[in-house]
């Protein structure tokens, strides 16, 4: 399981690892419960220096990385290696290191470098890579309406990852199709459009009714995917 630093802690990880479940996920410095000094030496970490370190601590391990901020993974699956990346050079801004082969392109520039990683943090960020784009596209267009009634809440959320989701189907089969790509937005307005004049060609408008609580469950339960 691969996890996002709001559910990962070393007592999920153990209570995971009882029951053969491997685990690898970000987690947040003061989750770790770690000695002050080795703490403070963690905060000590210069951002940008490619970095690594590795703690092993109650068969969890522990990969700190030093990119543009610190990034911190447990994990039960991995071990203490690195593997190279790619990463972009900031110029002006972080100091190559010695160790980090540059490699320079036909204009004598330098876009790129290689630099180690550990193994645990690449194959969180490649893991994870879905979700976190699924919640950037879901942010840029999100439905803004608020409810104190929970199941609306989630109803909302339902709807902000259908949109998604058919964005995303709609921009594969247009790729096959070689058709004019469409903006999100504007794919957003055009199925809401078509969801209205579906309403109004036959004469129906939800009703309070229709909404509520004991019917969206029903509603949910009871409905059928075409397509």
């Amino acid at each position: 399981i691969y996890m996002d630093r709001y559910y990962t802690s070393p007592t999920v990880i153990n209570d995971l690892q009882k029951v053969g479940v491997g685990v690898c996920g970000a987690v947040k410095l003061n989750r770790l419960k770690l000695e002050k000094k080795m703490e403070e030496n963690i905060i000590k970490m210069k951002t940008g220096t490619w970095e690594s370190k590795f703690f092993y601590t109650d068969n969890i391990l522990l990969s700190i990385w030093s990119d543009s901020k610190l990034v911190l993974v447990i994990s039960n699956i991995n071990t203490n290696k690195c593997i190279q990346k790619e990463r972009f050079e900031r110029k002006n801004k972080i100091k190559i290191p010695k160790n980090v082969i540059s490699q320079i392109n036909n204009n004598n520039k330098i876009p790129k470098i290689n630099v180690d990683i550990p193994v645990a943090i690449s194959e969180y960020s490649n893991y994870m890579r879905g979700v976190d784009l699924l919640d950037q596209m879901m942010s840029y267009y999100s439905i803004c309406h608020r409810s104190v009634k929970w199941y609306m809440r989630i109803a909302y959320h339902m709807f902000e990852i259908a949109f998604v989701n058919s964005i995303v189907i709609f921009e594969s089969l247009r790729a096959i199709q070689n058709s004019k790509k469409i903006e999100h937005e504007k794919f957003r307005i055009e199925v809401i459009k078509g969801l209205v004049n579906e309403y109004k060609n036959n004469n129906q408008l939800p009703s309070t009714e229709d909404v509520s609580k004991k019917n969206f469950f029903k509603k949910i339960s009871n409905c059928n995917i075409e397509g």
